[in-house]
């Protein structure tokens, strides 16, 4: 038997052409692009200059399993920048993720500033059935994304569509589509109390911008990271099942509210609901098929319905344009979350979409308990800390919830 060995590729920086090197053209050996080129499945790939790695285009990773990674804790310098505008596309497009568990892609400790000229960060591949696409028969998979600093999004900052196993843990993601302005992404510690900004996007056409957004996926944990700025959701999952979301930190988002930035569309904290394409996550259509989900959303067959099994516990949510959660479905629980400064309600369970048309939501083992929330309203005073938006209330668990007033309202 035959054994291979995974490389360590380093990649370091230098002029070229009397100005700094382009790491996206893998025509010129030493650069990023070029490194991932030579890669082979499983390879490291290391970035180890103290000076930023310029980019006229996005970095494409097609192979098994690569660990990229940078050295940005000991090199304060070290970043990635994209400085060209490329609308419509990223900085970073995975083609190919892992294999298992143990052989994940990883990206640890690099920032990437989009420099607003791209519409997203990271992306990776969604399911695609014509050949000649770049995506043709691929998926992101096993993907982790750790310790890493994230920031200037036209959009989202981070995109994944019908994907599974994906991991988000330990990083900054700030300023989708919004450059702020009162609440600095770099400071930590800012109080933000007005969370304004300016609408930054480089494609008119399109006014969503949030830090991660995951549609019609399975096998989702986000863990501990730290998000700000966004003009539309902090984190956004939809269609997708087993989900972690626990222990983020998410202020000054939903910006495009109207108590805001007086623009729409508007989103919470953490959002996902308009649940009708589960029947697209890869590999389980066979399970949740059109027909089914159908009979689900418009007739409430509750035995039809997939459990999301979603569950959204310890965060902290400051200062959001709409609520600070805003999720529908089937098995979702929402436990010790801190919710302060909400525009509407500090937890609504429901979708937007009236009772009887697809997308209607009959709760079935969802918990709303040990929540804690402060000032909720901030704009539609109506707004309660917790709205059950056509949910059957027996069939959701509310108990125990509270409102603090220790802390002032804006």
């Amino acid at each position: 038997m035959c054994t291979v060995y995974a490389t360590e590729l380093e990649v370091d920086n230098f002029q070229y052409d009397n100005g700094p090197v382009d790491h996206a053209r893998a025509d010129i050996p030493g650069t990023i692009a070029n490194a991932l080129l030579k890669s082979s499945d499983g390879d490291t790939i290391t970035l180890t200059a103290n000076s930023p790695y310029y980019l006229s285009n996005k970095i494409v990773i097609d192979k098994l399993g690569i660990n990229f990674r940078g050295n940005a804790t000991t090199h304060p310098l070290q970043k990635i920048v994209l400085n060209s505008s490329i609308i419509r596309d990223t900085v970073i497009f995975i083609k190919k993720g892992g294999s298992t568990n143990l052989n994940q892609l990883i990206i640890s400790n690099v920032v990437i500033d989009g420099n607003f000229q791209a519409n997203s960060i990271i992306k990776s591949c969604a399911p695609n059935n014509n050949p000649l696409h770049p995506c043709y028969k691929l998926y992101g998979k096993y993907i982790k994304i750790d310790n890493s600093t994230l920031i200037n999004a036209g959009n989202h900052i981070l995109v994944m569509t019908q994907n599974r196993n994906i991991v988000v843990s330990n990083s900054i993601l700030g300023n989708a589509g919004i450059a702020g302005t009162s609440c600095s992404v770099a400071n930590k510690t800012i109080q933000c109390r007005e969370c304004q900004g300016e609408i930054r996007s480089n494609d008119p056409s399109y006014t969503q911008g949030a830090a991660i957004h995951v549609v019609g996926s399975a096998g989702v944990t986000i863990f501990k990271n730290y998000i700000k700025n966004t003009r539309t959701a902090g984190i956004n999952i939809t269609d997708t099942l087993n989900s972690w979301v626990i222990e983020n930190n998410i202020q000054c988002v939903g910006l495009n509210g109207p108590g805001r930035l007086n623009l729409a569309p508007t989103a919470d904290g953490i959002t996902g609901y308009h649940n009708d394409a589960l029947a697209l996550i890869p590999e389980l259509s066979k399970y949740y098929s059109k027909e089914k989900l159908e009979r689900c959303y418009r007739q409430h067959d509750k035995a039809s319905c997939p459990k999301q099994n979603w569950y959204i516990d310890k965060n902290i949510i400051s200062n959001s344009g709409n609520a600070g959660i805003h999720v529908s479905g089937h098995a979702i629980f929402i436990r010790y979350n801190q919710i302060s400064n909400a525009d509407n309600s500090g937890i609504n369970l429901g979708d937007q979409r009236e009772k009887e048309g697809l997308g209607a939501e009959i709760s079935t083992d969802s918990k709303i308990i040990n929540n804690t929330f402060s000032c909720p309203g901030q704009y539609h005073r109506w707004a309660k800390s917790i709205d059950l938006n056509h949910y059957d209330s027996k069939s959701v668990v509310v108990s125990p919830n509270s409102t603090s007033t220790a802390t002032p309202c804006n």
